[in-house]
């Protein structure tokens, strides 16, 4: 502030000189100008001062307004420990189905007549060889097949460093959060395949390396948090397994897939 003041004061001062001198100016930047050129040293080099301070500020606000975005961004993205345990536990049978043998029908005496005002309803599944069977609704005729979901996986954004497989300290967090969901209760002792998957973008040998390699590294580093390393394993797929309806060059496809296996 002292040091603005002080600028203001020079410049002003030159400018009711030139004004007095009869030299006046059609334009601010015309006179910010003509102020500059006939400050004292001092006065140069405090305009300077307060000038570089202004940019220096000016570009302090928006590295910080890029962190805070870019923190959001990754707050979004990323999965947390209960997700991924929900997603990898296995899923079990909750309903026991005991199947049994239908008790035969009883045969009526010979020569005894029916009786003529009752009705009988074969249940549907008289004509199965007398066994009780449950069977699940048989779709509508035309009706579109529905994909199927797979349960077995999570896929999770990483951030390595470009063309690397060095992770960043963004991905980090992530990792840990995977560490410590697969030596919960509900994992512990499961088996894991790693994956790693990159875009389109590159020749693909190149991606099918990096990807091999980033798959690895997470490896690594779930194996320093303390997972077994007998449970894990790493497999680069590059770009061989693109995401449906996703532009081949998107980020998106640049991505870790956790998968259990069986």
């Amino acid at each position: 502030m002292l040091v603005y003041q002080l600028v203001y004061g020079v410049a002003k001062h030159q400018s009711v000189r030139q004004t007095g001198a009869g030299t006046r100016s059609h334009s601010p930047s015309h006179r910010a100008i003509s102020c500059v050129a006939h400050m004292t040293p001092i006065g140069k080099t405090a305009w300077a001062v307060h000038t570089w301070s202004t940019v220096v500020c000016s570009l302090w606000v928006a590295v910080v307004l890029s962190l805070s975005q870019a923190q959001s961004v990754f707050a979004a993205d990323t999965v947390s420990e209960q997700d991924i345990i929900q997603q990898l536990r296995p899923r079990g049978i909750t309903r026991n189905l005991v199947i049994q043998d239908a008790p035969p029908a009883p045969v009526a005496p010979v020569g005894a007549a029916a009786p003529s005002a009752s009705v009988s309803v074969d249940p549907p599944h008289a004509h199965q060889g007398g066994s009780s069977l449950i069977t699940p609704a048989a779709p509508a005729p035309g009706a579109p097949e529905k994909p199927a979901v797979d349960r077995d996986s999570v896929s999770l954004v990483i951030q390595f460093q470009v063309n690397s497989h060095l992770v960043l300290p963004e991905g980090v967090r992530q990792l840990d959060i995977l560490a410590n969901a697969l030596q919960s209760a509900e994992l512990k002792g499961l088996t894991f395949q790693v994956e790693g998957h990159s875009d389109a973008s590159g020749p693909a040998a190149s991606n099918l390396r990096l990807s091999q390699r980033r798959a690895e590294e997470v490896v690594h580093h779930l194996v320093r948090s303390g997972v077994e390393a007998r449970r894990l394993q790493a497999l680069g797929f590059g770009f061989s397994k693109l995401l449906p309806g996703v532009h081949p060059h998107s980020a998106q496809h640049r991505r870790v897939v956790v998968r259990r296996l069986p």
